[in-house]
């Protein structure tokens, strides 16, 4: 069944005053192997209960990041024993944003210190 289906039957059991969890399992009887988690149910309860009856399918409100990992890489090289909160401030961006790009760039702290990840 395609997403759109799921989220009108979603919507149409919210109205009907059904909660999340007996909504979900009413689903994966019929549909196993498309069963909706539980999560993405109350996801949906909650945006209904906002006033957002939209069913359409939502895009990713997750921005790309524009931090560039060889920007990082140069300013890890250049201070090594720099924290990801400095690291953060120089390159406007969050902590765990540069936690995220050090990962990708396969970078760990040891004895305060950036060094290469070892596999």
């Amino acid at each position: 069944m395609e997403k759109c289906c799921f989220r009108t039957l979603l919507l149409y059991r919210y109205k009907d005053g059904l909660n999340a969890a007996a909504a979900s399992r009413e689903f994966a009887d019929p549909w196993p192997e498309e069963a909706v988690k539980e999560r993405t149910v109350q996801y949906s309860f909650r945006r209904f209960g906002s006033g957002d009856r939209g069913i359409e399918e939502r895009r990713g409100s997750h921005k790309s990041s524009s931090l560039d990992n060889e920007v990082l890489k140069e300013a890890v090289e250049a201070q090594p024993t720099t924290t990801t909160r400095k690291l953060a401030a120089e390159l406007g961006v969050s902590h765990a944003t540069i936690g995220r790009h050090l990962k990708r760039i396969e970078k760990v702290k040891k004895l305060a210190k950036w060094i290469p990840r070892k596999k």
